[in-house]
């Protein structure tokens, strides 16, 4: 069944212990995923190729130097492709966070 973008990233953020940063103009989107056993980049990739979006990632230190954490931001396309052409518009603020 078809479910919300959070609430798939919410189930890939236990398998691959990571962090995810949505935007909420694509967080209530419905998506239909299968995993079995695919990397969290070739995840990452067919979501991009499945829905308008760009995903990109950073890391998070944590106080604990042996615990480094992946995060993921998910925007909409046009709103990544306007920030390659406009570097000073930031989008902090827009983001849905998945502890």
């Amino acid at each position: 069944d078809n479910e919300p973008l959070i609430d798939i990233c919410n189930r890939l953020k236990h398998i691959y212990n990571i962090e995810f940063f949505i935007a909420p103009e694509v967080a209530d989107k419905t998506f239909h995923m299968t995993l079995k056993g695919e990397s969290i980049n070739e995840v990452l990739h067919l979501l991009q190729l499945s829905a308008p979006v760009i995903c990109t990632s950073d890391y998070i230190d944590s106080s604990d130097s042996s615990s480094v954490r992946q995060k993921i931001y998910i925007k909409p396309r046009k709103v990544c492709e306007r920030i390659q052409n406009n570097s000073n518009t930031t989008f902090n603020n827009l983001e849905t966070h998945i502890f």
